[in-house]
Parts: structure tokens; sequence; C-alpha cells
């Protein structure tokens, strides 16, 4: 049947079809829509991209025997029928098609693992598996491209020849997509980059690629640098993807888009603020395991060595520190977890409070209840939902004592609304922290329906051990340096109680969490206070001050 479209003809274009002309061409230049018109070639590598994400050579060695490991799950096979196997869930079928374990080979570099990687990326490029999402094929275009150079080799072999065909076809369908998040957006482009610079193609695909990531990275990264997800985990994981295309740029001398090279330097102090003393994460909105190599290497990229911010109000957290205390605050709209107010605390590389953490791979039913905020250390105030309706309102005060933090959240239910006014010092020491936590009627109430009962959680890391003293009044943390502190409590009961950590690569650990359960039935708010137990006091001794905010 004949196109009529495509045959009719017109003397003078109408207004239409010059509007028409115009929106397929903008259309095609951004490679957006299945008729592109657009033929990227790629003809053999580029510029060798920069490695962040090392591997394991054992996995390599491991994977080379058959046995493939992902989401939790092992599933023996012949290398080459891998992809052939059930998967045993669909976690575990896109980290195998997302070809992120390529980067084990690689880092294994010796002949034998190229031989079987080689195998293996042919293999997967001829078949078809419903689990390659688009993210996926973003992901995927990401490592074939940062392991471009281990697999073609040094010496001429019959692999490149379908090892290109293969990058290409891929490249196509990434450019192909129409992405349905902003996130997704940001990955596209990402995987458009690496292939820009890892394989040698047509000038074409280097102006998509840098015009894509200008028109996204804005939108996934923050004017105070973090992520739009407010997740760090997801801050740190943008800066391993990004800083090897700076790199690849400068390598070659070519120059950097202005919106990439600014949201690199506002996400270092971004970064370092949601860091603790031993260089991990802090375990906010869907952040686990940290892997703490990354963020050694990542930081040796940072040109500025900018602070660490004092207050990020698109991100919505604050930080106070001194000497080896440090407190961070989530003072932003809830995301992937509720936790208004939440706060982590260490001293030195010694975690003390810790959110309960997101576990890397975990039933629905386990990372629904790392994201309620019964998992965090805030106020839980009963027949109340977590969430705040308003923004919070938060302010980070410095004095020669110390440094404060105001912060309110109003919390809706269905009988009314009620306030959470939270204000946490931390002495110019780091040695002294104290917190006021207050429920109080929201200010818009026509009625008060209360009182209400409320809990305040403070989960304890693994690594520390806390116990009652002998009088029962207070609580003594004692820290893997022996280093011992001090929790006290009024306004409410003080109890301890066991709890889980989910953050640990090996799986859920116990540990422990203190707990102030009160009533609003009193207008007194809950004051408490943590201590460092200097070596030449002991616990016995030390006077029994109640804890109280120095103002």
């Amino acid at each position: 049947m004949r196109d009529h479209w495509a045959t009719q003809q017109f003397a003078t274009p109408t207004y239409f079809q010059v509007l028409s002309d115009a929106a397929l061409k903008l259309w095609a230049s951004h490679g957006l829509g299945l008729g592109t018109t657009q033929h990227i070639s790629i003809c053999g590598l580029g510029t060798k991209l920069l490695t962040l994400k090392p591997g394991d050579p054992i996995q390599a060695q491991v994977m080379a025997r058959g046995k493939f490991s992902f989401a939790g799950v092992t599933v023996s096979v012949k290398p080459i029928d891998i992809f052939d196997a059930r998967p045993p869930s669909p976690e575990w079928a896109t980290a195998l098609h997302n070809l992120s374990w390529l980067q084990h080979f690689v880092t294994g570099g010796h002949e034998l693992h190229r031989i079987v990687a080689r195998s293996l990326v042919l293999r997967w490029g001829e078949q078809r598996s419903r689990f390659r999402t688009s993210l996926a094929n973003f992901q995927a275009l990401i490592a074939l491209a940062s392991a471009a150079h281990f697999l073609v080799g040094p010496l001429p072999s019959s692999f490149g020849k379908p090892f290109y065909a293969l990058a290409e076809k891929l490249t196509h369908r990434v450019m192909a997509t129409r992405p349905s998040s902003v996130s997704d957006s940001f990955w596209q482009a990402v995987a458009l980059q690496y292939a820009s610079l890892a394989f040698r193609s047509s000038e074409t695909l280097r102006e998509l690629a840098n015009a894509r990531i200008c028109d996204v990275i804005n939108d996934v990264i923050l004017p105070d640098g973090g992520h739009v997800s407010r997740n760090p985990q997801a801050l740190l994981e943008v800066l391993l993807n990004v800083i090897p295309i700076r790199e690849a740029m400068l390598a070659k001398r070519e120059a950097v888009p202005q919106a990439l090279s600014v949201a690199i330097e506002r996400m270092f102090p971004m970064l370092r603020m949601l860091s603790h003393g031993d260089r991990g994460l802090s375990n906010f909105h869907g952040a686990g395991v940290t892997d703490m190599t990354s963020i050694r290497t990542i930081l040796e990229h940072d040109i500025i060595a900018g602070r660490p911010l004092l207050s990020a109000p698109h991100s919505g957290y604050c930080r106070i520190s001194h000497r080896s205390g440090l407190l961070i605050m989530d003072t932003g709209a809830p995301m992937e977890c509720v936790s208004p107010l939440a706060i982590e605390f260490s001293d030195g590389p010694h975690r003390i409070f810790s959110n309960c953490g997101m576990p890397a791979s975990a039933s629905p039913a386990w990372r629904r209840a790392a994201a309620d905020i019964a998992a965090h250390n805030t106020a839980e105030v009963m027949s109340f939902a977590g969430g705040p309706q308003n923004a919070l309102v938060a302010e980070v005060i410095s004095s020669p004592q110390g440094s404060l933090i105001r912060s309110v959240n109003e919390i809706a239910g269905n009988t009314g609304k009620v306030s959470h006014h939270r204000s946490i010092f931390l002495s110019q020491t780091g040695t002294d922290l104290r917190g006021e936590d207050q429920i109080s009627p929201g200010e818009s109430n026509d009625s008060y329906p209360g009182p209400f009962d409320f809990t305040i959680r403070f989960h304890l890391h693994p690594g520390v051990k806390a116990s009652f003293n002998r009088k029962g009044t207070q609580i003594v943390i004692v820290l893997a340096n022996r280093t011992a502190w001090q929790f006290m409590a009024r306004g409410g009961s003080l109890t301890l109680e066991e709890s889980v950590f989910l953050g640990d690569p090996s799986g859920p650990r116990k540990t422990q969490q203190i707990v102030i359960r009160g009533s609003t039935d009193t207008a007194a708010p809950v004051n408490w206070a943590l201590r460092r137990v200097e070596k030449s006091a002991t616990a016995a001794n030390d006077p029994a001050e109640m804890p109280q905010l120095p103002f």
C-alpha cells in the first residue's frame, strides 16, 4: 500500500508543514522515537574510561566456573548457558542482563577472564529477554563501554567486528528509548556519553550525548548538590558514573559541558555532608550498604575540596560537627522512607545512633519495614501518619558553646494535627549531645483531640553495646574502642529493646534501640542527653545531672 503522506506534493510549504518538519528534526536530533533518522556507526575503540568501581577477581573465577550470584541467589550452570537459565527472581534477572558483573572480569585481567567475558557478551547479544528494561539497557551500554578496551584486547581478533556491531545496535536502541522518568533520562544520557567516549563513532553521537547530559543533569542534582531522590547512595552512584566522563573529556583535551562540571563541583560538598567519620554514608531514604572504598576514591577527584554543608534546604538535611562528634538530621519531605527529623550520630569512626538502613536485596515486606518511621531515630505519634504535611522547618545556630538545630514537623492524622518540635545541641568538645522533643497541638487545630501516646527511638549501631547502669537510671553505651557514653532522659519512660540493622553487606544484624515512651497529656517536653564518659571518671561516680538544653 502506497504511503499517501509520503507522496503528497505541495507547491508551497504550509505553516503546518514548516512546524511539523522543525519538530521532526528536533525529535530526531535528540534521538527520540523509533523513527530516528540518525545512524550512528561504531568502528573502533575511543578513550579508555576510568573505573571507579573495581570488580572482584574472585567473583570472575566463580562465574567462569558457572556460578552466578545476584540478589542473594546463586544459579549454577555452564557459563555459556546462563542466559537460558530460568531466573529465580526479577531482581536476579535484571542484575544478569545489565552486565554490571563485567567489571569483575576486567579487574581480574587474565586472558582466561577475557575469553569467558567475550563469550558471555556475544551470547548476551543473541538473546532476548523481557527483563531487559530500558534502565537495564542503559546500564548494559555503560558496562560494555567501560569494559570495551579489556574485551577487545591488545591483539587483533575475530571478536572486534561482532562486538562493535553489538555496541552499535545497543546504542541505537538506547537512543530510540523514550524515558519514563527523570532518573531514566539521566541514565540514558550517561549511557550515550559512555558510548561516545569509549567507541570511535560519528561526531553526531558526541553532540547528542553532550546535549542530553546538559538537559537532564539539573533535574537529577538539586541546587545544593543533593540527589532528587534524597538518597545518599544515589548521589554516590551518580558521582561514580559522571567523573569518568569528565576525566575522559579532559584526557582528550575536550571542553567539559558547563552544566556537568558545575553539577559535579556542588555534589562533592553534599557527599561530605552525608558521610560519617568512618567515611560511610548515612542511612537515609534507601541508603544501606556503603562501599567506603568508592567514597575514598571519589573524594580523591574532588579538585575544590569543599567543606561539608551545614544546611542543605533543597535536599532536606542539616549537619553539625565538633571535633569527633558528628550529627546528621533529616529535615526534608519523605521520599523512599518516612523519617522526618530523624538523626544519626557518630564519634569519629564509630557510629552510635544509626537508622536501620535499607537492605540491598530483600522481600517487599522487609523493605516496607525499613522505610517505616519506626526504623528511624525520630518520634512516632500514635494514631498519626508519620510523614509531614507541610515543609519541615529547620535552622542551624552556631555559638561559642556549640551548635544547635531547631526543627519543626507538623504531622497530620484523622483527628487533627500535632507538631513535633525537635531541638538538638552539640557542644564544641563534641562530647555532649543534648536533645529536646515536644509534641504539641498543631497551629491550625480548632480543637485538640489529645492526649496521644508517642515513642522516641534511638537505634544503636551493631558495633556498640548498651546496658543500664546499676541504678537503672542511665544507659551506658560502649564503643569498639572501649570509649563509653551515657544516655539519660526525663519526660518519659526509658527502656532498652532489641532492634535490627539492615545496612550490612552480610545481611540483617541484631542490635539494640533506646526507646522513650510518653504521652501528650502533659505539656512538659522530653529531654535527653548523650555524654562521653571521661577516662578519669566512672559511671558510678558521675553526677546524675538531668539532661537539658543549654539555653
